[in-house]
């Protein structure tokens, strides 16, 4: 259900089958707990950025079930230190990311950096451009 019309005079309309639209304002996601804060979102206004140093036994599913409505960023999506991720599929319904220009990264829209933990296997740094 999505509500239509203001404050004193709103409505409730079943959301299409595809589902209902709900726009959020991009931000930081250092923790579990940090991406609670984007459950249910459909649409990311913004830079998402997601560094998880850390992880617990549950990393994976909690960001799958918090991120995993995501259909797509106007903004970027910058991921950056995240030892515990190995893959970007906790965004299931992804569907495209839309590059806005900023002065720090200049027509990306994905940016990749990940830098090795000590005594790991060297990863390569990876930007895609659009």
């Amino acid at each position: 259900m999505r509500k239509e019309g203001d404050i004193h005079n709103s409505t409730c309309k079943l959301c299409p089958s595809w589902g209902c639209r709900r726009e959020c304002v991009g931000g930081k996601i250092d923790s579990v707990a940090t991406a609670e804060q984007f459950r249910g979102c459909t649409h990311i206004k913004g830079k998402l950025e997601i560094s998880l140093r850390t992880s617990g036994g549950n990393t994976l599913s909690v960001l799958e079930s918090a991120l995993g409505e995501i259909k797509e960023i106007e903004g970027s999506l910058q991921v950056t230190r995240s030892y515990p991720l190995v893959s970007l599929m906790f965004l299931k319904k992804l569907e495209k990311i839309i590059g806005v220009s900023t002065a720090e990264h200049k027509g990306t829209a994905l940016h990749h950096r990940h830098r090795h933990a000590p005594g790991a296997t060297p990863r390569r740094f990876c930007t895609v451009l659009i």
